[in-house]
């Protein structure tokens, strides 16, 4: 066999069932955000699922990759495996999120107002390629969620030309400071801007700060850029870090309280003083944000390491959590990737000339659209995704 095609390791199962639980989470964060908006809904901190998966993904690239440079891997060799497994579905959601925006954005002025029609071609070709565009206010426009993704090849990157030849020391030191970044980021950085400006709000923008929260960082703007790189190194490298250390913890019915602990960390409140019932603005409507932006810190630099390792050092027991943590894992990048496109449907769905639909007429819509989400990431996974990875797998990464 070639250096270029090296065998998969064991999976961590439970790891992958995880995923899948913040997966579904996403969806039922982007459906409360239709219905009741960012932070007076069920999962006000849903957003930060983007973040556990980027503590999964920093853990994972450092289990499956980190011996291998030894033993002939190279950094071009590295780049097509993770184009393989990664790539296909971009593209199944460039499509889908073509095709679903180009219903949306006729049913009524929508987000897509500042984008003209006979741009779309350039912008599907572009989210197709991993093209960042300043483009409508999101880097893909045709597929919000693929901004993660985006971040995601850029740590792959830096992976496989820096991190990875950094000595153990240097690289913790690395994290480290990156963790500190995040944690002023989040709590301090708005407390001096305001210091320095006086509170002026339009000073204020000229600063990188927070508003106290990590939502944000799709946008090719400097304060949207400072978001998505602080958002991504210190959760990607710190996961990791953690796989580097091993240091594991063993909890009986690991995967469930894992998930349960995800699920009551999106869960909380958003934190702080809010002036507006739907604040798309923190900066603007939350008065204290350095509370929500404490809480913010403490789950990603604290809590999301301890789930994760939770769930690589915990048994697996019983072939039925071992299904569902292997199905979940199978549909978590699909669902992600292709679902919100539907989110945007069931939003103009609900809306109507007499204001917004209640959740209690439009529940059967928001279960068509999770149910139908999971059962199109299952079908696209079997019928696309695995065929065209291994197609790929044997045409490119075989001698």
């Amino acid at each position: 066999m070639s250096n270029n095609y090296l065998a998969s390791k064991p999976r961590y199962e439970i790891l992958d069932g995880l995923r899948g639980v913040a997966a579904v989470l996403v969806v039922l964060y982007h459906i409360c955000e239709q219905q009741w908006g960012l932070s007076q809904q069920p999962f006000s901190h849903g957003h930060l699922a983007v973040d556990f998966f980027f503590v999964l993904s920093g853990f994972v690239i450092g289990y499956a990759y980190d011996d291998r440079w030894a033993k002939g891997l190279t950094t071009w060799e590295f780049f097509k495996r993770r184009i393989v497994r990664l790539h296909p579905m971009v593209i199944a959601g460039a499509i889908i999120g073509l095709i679903t925006g180009l219903f949306w954005m006729n049913f009524e002025p929508g987000s897509w107002d500042s984008v003209e029609k006979d741009f779309l071609p350039v912008m599907f070709i572009c989210a197709c390629c991993m093209i960042p565009l300043a483009k409508g206010g999101e880097m893909f426009m045709i597929n919000g969620p693929q901004w993660s993704l985006f971040l995601e090849y850029v740590a792959n990157i830096l992976y496989a030309t820096i991190i990875r030849r950094l000595p153990n020391k240097v690289f913790y030191a690395f994290v480290a400071l990156a963790g500190a970044w995040l944690v002023y980021f989040l709590v301090f950085s708005d407390i001096v801007a305001t210091a320095a400006t006086g509170g002026d709000l339009g000073a204020m923008r000229e600063w990188t700060t927070s508003g106290g929260t990590m939502v944000g960082g799709w946008a090719i703007t400097t304060p949207e850029i400072w978001k998505g790189l602080t958002r991504l190194i210190f959760p990607f490298f710190g996961g990791m870090m953690l796989y580097r250390m091993g240091k594991f913890i063993n909890v009986k019915g690991g995967f469930i309280w894992a998930s349960l602990l995800l699920v009551v960390l999106f869960a909380v409140p958003t934190l702080g003083t809010l002036t507006d019932p739907l604040p798309g603005d923190y900066l603007l409507h939350n008065t204290q944000p350095w509370m929500n932006g404490l809480y913010e810190a403490i789950v990603v630099v604290v809590m999301f390491p301890i789930i994760v390792s939770m769930g690589a050092g915990s048994p697996l027991k019983g072939k039925v959590t071992s299904k569902v943590c292997i199905f979940l894992g199978q549909i978590s990048y699909p669902i992600y990737i292709v679902h919100y496109g539907f989110i945007h449907l069931y939003g103009k769905y609900i809306s109507t000339p007499e204001g917004k639909m209640g959740f209690d007429q439009s529940w059967p819509m928001a279960l068509v659209v999770v149910v139908g989400s999971i059962a199109l990431a299952w079908v696209l996974l079997k019928l696309y995704d695995e065929p065209v990875r291994e197609w790929l797998k044997n045409k490119w990464l075989k001698k």
